[in-house]
């Protein structure tokens, strides 16, 4: 995991700098399989992933031509936690600094800091953000 990393990250002045795209993918597309198989898109299994019933009955008044899926909201809360425990760890042993994650990542409820949500798309286990 930490060479392909590596292999995404910018070095300046001694510096490894990761944005945090690449660890989400790679643990959404890694840990896929693990989760439970709820909902799946294209034959992908989603994990934690849910209709929301408000955000179709909007799209339907909206007149808004329907896909599979464009009602899913991802949650994803414990690949969050792993996320969130692997940054401490990158930042503080490797001394790699990691990007993105306070403004992309979801605020937790155990985290004391309010961020915004990530979404990603997956299309054959590529992951993509929305």
């Amino acid at each position: 995991m930490l060479d392909y990393l590596k292999s995404t990250a910018s070095s300046f002045e001694g510096t490894t700098t990761i944005r945090i795209e690449p660890l989400w993918q790679l643990l959404l597309a890694t840990l896929a399989p693990v989760w439970p198989a709820r909902l799946t898109l294209n034959g992908e299994p989603l994990g934690d992933v849910w209709p929301c019933c408000a955000l179709a009955t909007s799209l339907d008044q909206q007149g808004i031509t329907r896909v599979e899926g464009d009602d899913y909201v991802p949650f994803h809360k414990l690949s969050q936690w792993l996320c969130y425990s692997l940054i401490q760890p990158m930042e503080e042993v490797a001394g790699w600094k990691v990007e993105g994650w306070k403004t992309l990542m979801t605020g937790l409820p155990e985290a004391s800091t309010t961020i915004t949500t990530l979404s990603f798309h997956c299309v054959n286990n590529n992951y993509s953000l929305l």
